[in-house]
């Protein structure tokens, strides 16, 4: 079933400070005269939250350890609008055992308006365990965890446990027909809407409450499959409240799952348009355009709100726009924007500090990074930001050895868990490569990539269903993440049943990532059934718009398969019609071109195609190999490992541009520029066996004794490269004079009948 979504409704018009607030003012520590404490009380006392901002900030640099301070400067954040600010400063605070409750209560009210929800949950979860009946916390954790849809039936459990303790609550008892919802209980959901109904003329329920049952009405109607109805109270309910986060999420997964994304993009715009201060809304559709392959429009919204006269939220706006960088693989404008979001924080947070010192990092900025980690007073912080600089600069093992000293006294950090894991793979220590890459799991499995890291790694070595059990991790932790649901695609057609492969596409169809899955999949049929059994499926797939760019891997598996069943020109009639409808999106010219070349036209035609893509998105790495493989098959050498090296910037996860740039310099005689190559795939691809054979080959000549060369054979070996890895080994061995060794490899080789010995 497709389950609603539910949102917190931010209120742009924040109150006053409640009573407990303000007499919590008067037992802060003593202030002498004219202390920004001193100041910050009066203003709070009047009301004057926003002006009581400066003060506050002033009295945080002074005392940053002072929970009081902290929670207090965390509170007014978020009653003046800023709660994503707020954050931070409350979970420092919310640390004091004397300030769980108050703080966790903040920090819990914050997440859930920025929509964090494990972290409202955490805070929940803290305030609960010291006040197990505190209602407003049992509500708040019931909220997130309606949010996250990842356990409705405890959901379920605290908004009952809520009506026990309130039980005339009808905004309660809207929620709880959500979490009924959730849990497709819909007879159960049915008497809830009709008590709610006979209430809801005598004024019963809030604007908030109003809201929550129109949604729930709308997305009952849907479950009972009275589509028209559904859409019909999804857009009154929009037109009520366009505002309302509970009616945007569920509306928008409404026209999404019923093949009306468009729509859902307006409904977004509209709120965007209707509240331009509203960074949230502006930041999810900057999201939703960027996930349809539209950068350029996803940017411009981003860079509409730059506009916006509060310095604040110019700020998390100009954050907003480096995350955009980073998904685009632009970190050097990703840099950049950050820069610009932090230079109008009038007091940065260590945190942001650090996030700057990381960003700079990542950019390859090794010197800014390391300046700004100079501001850093503690030394975990300032050795994050060193490994990642020693990273950069190839110097892997003084990494890892920075590293031991920041696990030593912050051994639950998932970032340098995951660092450590990079770094012991650059220097071959697998082994302790898994080690960290579970730990980090362990400690945060949304906070990197481990996952899907480990995944890799599992498979290489042809363990494939740890590699599983490590996928299905990260997929849960990154549902809209594509790498890790293409790995799972791969390893459910591998290991069978199929009722795995059918489960998870019923899972992923779900997912944005489900035009690429569901391309992977008609390729697989291809190969099996032949070309007219992928282009059946595709075209009987639900969901899937090939005039759309977000669903281009669909288009390029129809037309390569149009082509090969010798339907050409239907292909071109499919293409010609996404071109059309959208001229201006880069993929579609990129689909185009990889169709001509396939059916061998002009290369000037091909090359024409490719180009365009290019010159309309920059950054498209398919384009770009293409277009360094025809200057390569014109003899330009240098003009193919441009563009190779430009593919292989703009996506680290595809390695066929190193690959092709290493074979093109080897058999040009340029043997080290070819070894280059290959170690830049190895720093993202560390498990390529054929990557570390090629090198064990060119070292041969002349590094063969090295422990470096030693390394990469028995990586080889590990790695699955079959019977030429062991011969390799061995040669390596016999060159060290390690003769015993070479000989146990040999006889492990005879033995299997030169097939593909175990490791």
């Amino acid at each position: 079933m497709r389950r609603e979504s539910t949102g917190w409704n931010v209120d742009p018009t924040l109150g006053p400070l409640p009573i407990a607030l303000l007499l919590l003012v008067g037992v802060l520590l003593a202030c002498g005269p004219g202390d920004p404490m001193e100041r910050a009380q009066l203003l709070l006392a009047e009301g004057r939250v926003e002006e009581a901002l400066e003060p506050l900030q002033e009295a945080v640099q002074d005392n940053p350890e002072d929970p009081e301070i902290q929670f207090l400067y965390g509170a007014a954040l978020r009653r003046s609008g800023r709660p994503a600010m707020a954050i931070w400063s409350l979970r420092k605070a919310s640390e004091h055992p004397d300030w769980i409750v108050p703080a966790g209560i903040e920090l819990g009210v914050s997440a859930l308006q920025v929509r964090n929800w494990d972290s409202a949950i955490e805070a929940a979860d803290r305030v609960l365990a010291v006040e197990p009946e505190n209602l407003r916390v049992v509500v708040l954790r019931a909220e997130a965890r309606l949010g996250a849809k990842r356990d409705p039936e405890a959901a379920l459990a605290d908004f009952e446990r809520a009506l026990e303790i309130a039980p005339d609550d009808v905004g309660l008892k809207a929620s709880r027909a959500s979490a009924l919802l959730l849990l497709n209980r819909l007879d159960e959901v049915e008497g809830v809407i009709a008590e709610l109904e006979d209430l809801d003329g005598e004024d019963a329920l809030d604007e908030r409450g109003h809201a929550r049952l129109c949604t729930t009405m709308a997305v009952f109607a849907e479950e009972k499959r009275e589509f028209d109805e559904a859409e019909q109270r999804f857009e009154k309910c929009l037109e009520q409240f366009p505002l309302s986060g509970a009616v945007l999420d569920a509306a928008v997964e409404f026209f999404d799952a019923h093949g009306r994304p468009e729509r859902a993009t307006e409904v977004l715009g509209a709120a965007v348009e209707a509240a331009p201060q509203a960074v949230a809304y502006r930041i999810t559709l900057s999201h939703r355009l960027r996930a349809a392959g539209d950068f350029e429009q996803s940017s411009a919204v981003l860079r509409a709100g730059l506009e916006n006269p509060n310095p604040e939220l110019r700020s998390l706006t100009w954050a907003a726009l480096a995350d955009h960088h980073v998904a685009a693989d632009d970190l050097d404008a990703a840099a950049a924007a950050y820069e610009k979001s932090f230079e109008l924080k009038r007091n940065p947070s260590t945190l942001e500090v650090l996030t700057l010192a990381d960003i700079f990092a990542r950019a390859g900025w090794n010197e800014r990074a390391l300046e700004v980690a100079k501001r850093l007073e503690n030394d975990a912080y300032r050795g994050l930001v060193e490994a990642r600089v020693h990273l950069n600069e190839g110097r892997p093992r003084a990494a890892l050895a920075r590293l031991d000293d920041v696990l030593a006294t912050w051994p639950d950090n998932p970032g340098a868990r995951y660092y450590a894991a990079r770094a012991a793979e650059r220097i071959g220590n697998f082994d302790r490569a898994i080690a960290e890459y579970r730990q980090s799991i362990r400690a945060r499995a949304d906070f990197t990539e481990a996952g899907v890291r480990l995944a890799r790694l599992y498979e290489a070595e042809g363990a494939f269903r740890q590699a599983w059990a490590a996928a299905s991790h990260h997929s849960r932790a990154h549902p809209e993440e594509p790498e890790g649901a293409v790995l799972l695609l791969r390893l459910a057609v591998r290991l069978g049943p199929d009722t795995r492969l059918r489960s998870l596409l019923a899972e992923l169809r779900r997912r944005k990532v489900w035009p690429r899955a569901i391309a992977l999949r008609a390729d697989a049929v291809a190969a099996r059934a032949g070309p007219e059994s992928a282009i059946q499926m595709l075209k009987s797939t639900p969901g899937i718009d090939f005039e759309r760019p977000g669903d281009v891997d669909a288009l390029r598996s129809l037309c390569l398969h149009l082509v090969t069943a010798g339907r050409v020109a239907e292909a071109d009639a499919v293409i010609e019609a996404a071109v059309a409808a959208h001229p201006e999106a880069g993929v579609f010219h990129e689909v185009r071109g990889s169709m001509l070349e396939q059916r061998g036209a002009p290369a000037v035609d091909v090359r024409a195609a490719y180009a365009r893509a290019v010159e309309l998105a920059p950054q498209h790495a398919r384009a770009l190999e293409a277009l360094g493989r025809l200057a390569q098959g014109a003899g330009d050498v240098e003009g193919a490992l441009t563009y190779y090296q430009r593919a292989a910037d703009a996506n680290p996860n595809e390695r066929q541009a190193l690959r092709s740039a290493a074979t093109m310099l080897a058999a040009a005689g340029r043997p080290r520029e070819a070894e280059a190559q290959w170690e830049a795939l190895l720093v993202e691809h560390p498990y390529d066996s054929d990557a570390a054979i090629q090198l064990v080959r060119l070292r041969l000549e002349r590094e063969a004794r090295s422990d470096r060369t030693l390394e990469l054979a028995r990586r080889s070996v590990r790695f699955r490269g079959g019977a030429e890895a062991h011969r390799l080994l061995a040669r390596v061995h016999r060159a060290r004079g390690e003769d015993d060794l070479a000989a146990k490899v040999e006889a492990r080789l005879q033995e299997s009948g030169d097939a593909d010995p175990a490791s």
